[in-house]
């Protein structure tokens, strides 16, 4: 039996309110994937760990993040953080 990849978020935490448009997304997932970080892709290292920049829009951001592993399981997560 095949399982989807985890995916952990560490940064930023889900509904947070933010006073900047510049974050850090950072989490685990299985070592050596490609993250989908709202349409930006991020590798995760031989620990599973990614992280990257990204731009938000002042007000309300919904961020998709995927990931897939070589057999085609996907796991997906959407966060929701407010810029100020």
């Amino acid at each position: 039996m095949l399982f989807a990849p985890r995916l952990e978020i560490f940064e930023p935490e889900d509904n947070a309110t933010l006073h900047y448009t510049e974050i850090l997304i950072a989490g685990r997932t299985d070592p050596n994937l490609n993250v989908w970080v709202a349409g930006k892709i991020f590798q995760s290292d031989e620990k599973g760990i990614f992280e990257g920049n990204l731009t938000l829009d002042p007000g309300f951001n919904q961020i998709g993040i995927s990931v897939s592993d070589r057999f085609g399981n996907e796991t997906r997560k959407i966060l929701h953080i407010f810029v100020k």
